[in-house]
């Protein structure tokens, strides 16, 4: 920030890198999705990406109410001003393809 004073830091992120299935949320034993975690989950990883500088938290995921969940964390964070950005301006821009490509992370179930 001290370099580039009009560039604007965009973090596109989901769990999706860190699972060996490529889903986007936490499984439970049985293979469904543990909605309940994986909300609580994203929401810390947006939560993280603020306070370390992102004006722009982009998820990649498309988990029931992980919005409400996001704001409702980011909120809690002191003097954030950190934005979200939708799942669907994403993935109808050029950033969505190379995204999923660089964390070799399509779905594989």
């Amino acid at each position: 920030e001290k370099i580039f004073l009009t560039s604007w830091y965009v973090v596109m992120f989901c769990l999706c890198e860190y699972t060996s299935h490529g889903h986007c949320g936490i499984l439970r034993p049985d293979g469904t999705i543990d909605n309940a975690e994986s909300i609580l989950r994203i929401s810390k990883v947006a939560c993280s990406y603020a306070r370390a500088g992102a004006h722009v938290v982009a998820p990649s995921d498309m988990l029931d109410n992980r919005i409400g969940a996001i704001k409702a964390a980011l909120r809690k964070l002191e003097d954030n001003k950190t934005c979200i950005m939708s799942y669907s301006s994403k993935f109808s821009s050029n950033m969505y393809g190379p995204f999923r490509d660089a964390c070799k992370s399509g779905p594989a179930f």
